[in-house]
């Protein structure tokens, strides 16, 4: 039992668990104020263009992040993590671009295969998210070298201001938009300030 090692390791779980636990509570906030205004099935198409947009990202940062944090974690100096840093954000730009290019192409097709034919007008959505996970990879790969540096304040501060961000966003535009496609803009908005 190493103390250090633990008071690190906990600083990190709860960190990470207290962003986790935000951006659940956010994304239910965004899916009650679609379902209030726009109704279950609106919420239903919303949460087809969420799934798939988060599960495609998902699948390349982690398995990118199996090689990134490690090596940022074990560089030496600034040069060395600033190289990581630069191959990994120019092989992850041109690869998310290509997925989600490919996703852009197929998504009303991707939404009926995956769900149903109901499901379809969650393409409009889907358009939004897609343009957010561009952002999001390239916010991803600027943000592990926080955790890799065991940042944990900053990596926290951060996630919170941009599921702030969201929430707000998604709030204020309800003003001019449909709540569904409100939501899909602060997720834009998220990953811009993020």
């Amino acid at each position: 039992f190493v103390p250090r090692a633990a008071q690190q390791f906990a600083a990190m779980s709860s960190a990470m668990l207290v962003s986790g636990l935000a951006a659940a509570g956010v994304l239910l906030a965004v899916r009650a104020k679609i379902t209030s205004t726009q109704g279950p099935v609106v919420t239903g198409q919303f949460d087809a263009a969420w799934g798939i947009s988060m599960n495609h990202v998902t699948l390349v940062l982690a398995s990118l992040q199996t090689y990134y944090l490690p090596a940022l974690a074990r560089s030496r100096d600034q040069i060395q993590r600033n190289g990581h840093i630069s191959r990994v954000l120019t092989v992850t730009a041109l690869a998310a671009a290509a997925v989600i290019t490919g996703v852009a192409w197929l998504k009303p097709h991707l939404i009926v295969w995956l769900y149903s034919q109901e499901f379809r007008p969650g393409a409009a959505y889907l358009r939004w998210t897609l343009l957010g996970d561009y952002l999001k990879v390239t916010s991803w790969i600027l943000s592990i070298p926080i955790l890799a540096a065991a940042e944990m304040k900053v990596f926290l501060a951060a996630d919170l201001a941009a599921y702030g961000v969201f929430w707000g966003a998604a709030a204020g535009l309800t003003h001019w938009f449909p709540a569904a496609v409100g939501a899909g803009m602060a997720f834009v908005l998220m990953y811009a300030v993020h």
